[in-house]
Formats: C-alpha cells, structure tokens, sequence
C-alpha cells in the first residue's frame, strides 16, 4: 500500500507503535525504494493538510512531511509533528532549569573555598593526595632531570647545587607550584616536599612557614578562638587540625636537620597522611639508589612518560581531525552528507520537562544515597544516580507514543549499532579541533583569571573524579570508570543530547541549539567557570554527532571514548 493511500487511522496506528519492528526507521521501513519516482508528490490531506514528501524518509517525530497528520496528534510549521505539552508546562521547565543552574553557580562561587577554612576545619583526616596538583607535583619532580641536562648543555658545564636552585626554569616550576597550592594549607604542606626536591633544602624551609600563613579571611568566630588575648594575635598553628601541626613540625625538621632525625614512626605517618608526597619527602638527601627514593623519583619519569604519550595522542588526533573536519564540511556543502537527524515543528514542553525533571532529581537522589552511606557505611551514590535516567521516560508518562519517543531522545539503532558506534569515533575525532579551541579558550580564561584576581588565588582546575583516581584501589577505580564512560555517556547524553537538544531544535537551527545545550552542560559540571569553553566544546561536537546520525549512540560513543581516554592517561599518570 502506497503512502498516498494510507487514511489516518493507519497514520495514527504507525505513531502508536504499530507496524514498526525495534530498530527504528529506515529506508525499507518506509518503503523508500518504491515510492522514489514519487519524490516531491502531494498527499491528498484527508482530513489534515496538504504537505510535501522530502527525498529523504523522515523519523517519525517530522513523520508529517510524509503522510497525513491527523488533527488529534497537532502538527507544527512545514507539516513537522509538534511534541506533546503545553505553554505552561516550558515556563515551568525553563523556571526549572534556571534554578538548578543557578544554584550550581552559587554553590561554585560561595561555597567553602576549603583555603585557610581548612586549616582550622579541616579535616579530621588527610584528603586525597591524587588530583591535579598530584599529577602536576610528579611531572615536575619527572621534568627536573630534562631541565639540569638542558641546563648543563647550555652552560657547557655542570651545574652545582647553588646553580641548580637558580636555574630560571626549575624557578618557573616552582612559581607555577606556588600557584596551585596556595588555596590549601595540606596542598602547602606537599609542595613544600616538591620544593625542597627542586630546589633544596632552604627555600623547602621557606615554604614550611608559609604553610600555616594567612592568605585570606576567616570567619570572626575562628579569629577569637585564635587569639593571644594580647592586641588580638593569631596563633594560626593553634587552629589546624592536630595531624596536620604534627606533619607541619615533622616536615621543618626534616630540611633542617636531614631525613636521618626522624623516627621510623614520623616516616610512615608522613606516607600514610600524603602517599608520594610524603615517600619524596622522607627519602629527602637519600641516594637514588634507596629503594624508597627510587620508587618517587620512578613515579615522576612515569608521569612525564604517560604525559608524553598523551600529548602524542592528542597531536595525532589533532592532524586527523582538521582532515575529517575539513571533508565533512566539503561533503555536507556539496549535499552529500545527510543529516540523519529531524527537528520537531515549532511548541510543546514536553521534552523540556523531562530535562528538566532529571536537573530536579539529583539533589534529592544525592541527599538519599548520603543518608544511606550514613546508616549502613557502604557508598552507593554511584549506583543511586542511574535512578536519574528513569526520567527519559516521562515523556510516555505525558502520552507521547513510544516511537516518536524513541527518535525523539535518540534511542534507536540508527543504520546498526557497529556502524553508529563507529560512527561515534569518526565524529570524535573530526570535533577534535573544536575541542582543541575550547581548551585554549579555557587557558586564556584561566590566565585572565589569575592575572586579575593574583597569583595567590589561582587554583588548578580538576574534576572531583580526577581527584580521586588512585585512592580506592581497584574497586575505586572500577566504579570511576563506570561513573565516567559508561553513566555520563548514557544518561547525559539521553538528557542533552536527546530531550534538551530535541526541544531546542524546534525552535531554533543546529548551531544555536548545540550552543545552548552545550552551555548548559558546562555550567552543572563541578568545575571552575573559566573551564566552560572546553566543557561547551565537548557538549557541541556531541550534538553535532546526534544531529548527523539521529540516534545518539554514536554521541555516546564519542562521550565514552574521551572520558575513558582521560582516566585511562590520568591513571597511568599517578600510578
């Protein structure tokens, strides 16, 4: 039976499910190969509207610029099926939204900074010694041997100990150091032990006092506390937590009087509170040949070589994604790329709402898995938040039918999971250049940050995943590879890429819906702001891949393959 032919009830029957198998539209769905020679023909309206049959067979949410529409099921501008909900219901999902957004804005910018608060509340125990400044702290120390070697090429000599502590490029490594620790006394105290590897024993002393130094306000309640009662003196040390004056009074005697005067038992506590850290520390002076000097110094070349390793990746990425970029814009300019992807006509909430609903649901489903962890100790929060995908599915709640949900949000097959999935690389790479503008927005930000605001605020920015790569064994590390390849690709990209994206596309072209959605997925991620642009370079090649493959594997693919990548290169990094 031609399209033509079909009435309404057998229209309405396809949106309600009937007649499609599971893996989506396709040209055989459609009967494409019968019904080319009729491209561009009208459809008698029946009851609905005249519209135009495009060369391409659409999916079933612009299921009207082929075949009848019945009046029930409301159609848009060109004939494009409408989604489901009301005027009401997208002010109350945009009300929605910007709430959540907002209040993710608050919490980065008056949150506890964790600087000199942490000297006084920190703490009970040591915080994690991964991270960035980890990361940071091992290229350094790995980066020491390249910069004496270039130093001594370039004097034509060997350098002596004096000259090595004024070598300019081992002084930019610690200016740079100074930078990143300077918002947490912990973060203080395991710089001093990089300094003093650096550049010896001496300005290691210096930074021991700066360790406990103010370099910002505390609160006035923590102020009487401290004071002398005599001009109202701050006895900073008094403040901090006990392990952390022990490992401040521990550390100052180990540059002053030498790794030797420690006891055994100051040796492991050190170890224990800052792992690497503290191993370069106690094996301060030691040879290279001890076994405990060996294995921190090891980790540092580890991390330059895994560094290297990754710069080399990104570099061969790179180069190949200005040639995929380059021929995809060819292509699709020439008209022989086609955009799988079909935009809804203009109205409806529904999808926004289920964006939304899912930006409701994490705070409530994060204070239930912390009350939980509470009660019976065990850390379930990583499991607790697959709980947010069952919003996808209110939609069917509101009466959209499944099919049209189904391309609406992107979960179909595509032209096959193996292709989509391969799909998802190609894209991956061909949006590296993207990505790669976005990361030089974001050091360009970062550096107008710290220029305004002084050194002494600048602050690595890291990920809280990051920071906590290498500190569960291998359990930890499972779960932080199924947090970030597998539940980030598949939740947010369902909640992005399909429903945000998809109400944004009807009411706006690719380009500005990608910005839009890409925006948002920045702003909620726990970073710094300045780091946006990278984060809204990632979300917009993600949205270019749905918009060019319809379903949303191959954007999963891509989401999975960069977050698995950089935990993968971190790992190696501290391990």
């Amino acid at each position: 039976m031609g399209f033509a032919q079909w009435d309404e009830g057998e229209a309405k029957r396809v949106f309600e499910g009937e007649n499609m198998d599971s893996g989506g539209w396709g040209a055989d769905d459609l009967g494409m190969e019968d019904h080319r020679e009729q491209e561009g023909a009208k459809t008698p309206a029946g009851g609905g509207s005249y519209v135009e049959r495009p060369a391409v067979p659409p999916a079933p949410s612009s299921y009207a610029a082929r075949t009848v529409i019945p009046p029930e099921l409301g159609s848009g501008a060109g004939g494009a099926l409408r989604d489901p909900g009301s005027a009401m219901g997208r002010w109350i999902a945009w009300l929605v939204i910007g709430l959540a957004v907002a209040t993710v804005m608050t919490m980065q910018r008056i949150a506890p900074d964790m600087g000199e608060a942490e000297v006084a509340i920190a703490a009970e125990a040591p915080p994690p010694t991964g991270g960035v400044l980890g990361l940071m702290s091992r290229y350094m120390v790995g980066a020491k041997g390249l910069v004496e070697i270039a130093a001594q090429q370039e004097a034509g000599e060997e350098s002596s100990e004096s000259g090595l502590s004024s070598n300019p490029s081992l002084e930019q490594l610690v200016s740079q150091l100074r930078t990143m620790c300077a918002a947490s006394a912990t973060d203080r105290l395991r710089g001093t032990f990089v300094v003093g590897e650096l550049v010896g024993a001496e300005r290691a002393l210096e930074w021991n006092e700066w360790v406990l130094g103010i370099t910002a306000p505390l609160p006035a309640e923590m102020l009487e506390d401290a004071a002398d009662g005599e001009g109202g003196a701050i006895d900073l040390a008094a403040l901090a937590p006990e392990w952390l004056r022990e490992d401040w009074e521990i550390q100052k005697r180990l540059y002053r009087e030498g790794a030797d005067s420690l006891t055994p038992e100051e040796r492991e506590q050190l170890i224990e509170h800052h792992g690497w850290f503290g191993e370069l520390g106690v094996s301060f002076g030691l040879p290279d040949s001890d076994s405990l000097r060996a294995d921190a110094l090891g980790a540092g070349s580890k991390t330059l070589l895994a560094i290297f390793i990754g710069a080399g990746i990104i570099a061969t990425v790179g180069i190949a994604g200005v040639a995929l970029l380059i021929v995809g814009l060819v292509m699709l300019s020439r008209g022989t790329l086609k955009l799988a992807y079909h935009a809804p006509g203009p109205g409806g909430s529904v999808y926004l709402e289920t964006f939304a609903l899912f930006l409701a649901m994490f705070l409530p489903i994060a204070t239930i898995m912390g009350l939980l962890v509470e009660k019976t100790g065990v850390e379930l929060f990583q499991l607790g938040i697959w709980a947010m995908l069952l919003a996808a599915m209110w939609p069917l709640v509101r009466g959209a039918g499944k099919n049209e949900w189904r391309h609406a949000i992107g979960w179909t097959r595509g032209k096959g999971v193996v292709r989509e999935i391969g799909a998802g690389v190609v894209g991956y790479i061909a949006g590296a250049p993207v990505f790669a503008l976005g990361v030089g927005l974001t050091a360009l930000l970062m550096f107008v940050t710290v220029f305004l605001t002084g050194a002494e605020e600048g602050k690595p920015a890291g990920h809280p995943i990051i920071e906590e790569i290498g500190e569960g064994g291998w359990v930890g590390m499972v779960m932080i590879y199924l947090l970030a390849a597998v539940w980030a690709p598949v939740v947010e990209e369902t909640l992005f890429r399909g429903a945000l994206y998809h109400h944004l596309r009807g009411w706006t072209g690719a380009i500005v819906a990608a910005l839009l959605s890409s925006l948002i997925f920045a702003i909620i991620h726990p970073v710094p702001l300045f780091a946006a642009p990278a984060l809204m370079a990632l979300g917009f090649n993600f949205a270019m891949i749905r918009t060019w493959r319809g379903s949303i594997i191959a954007s999963m693919t891509a989401h999975a393959l960069h977050n698995g990548m950089l935990i993968t290169l971190v790992t190696l990094a501290l391990s």
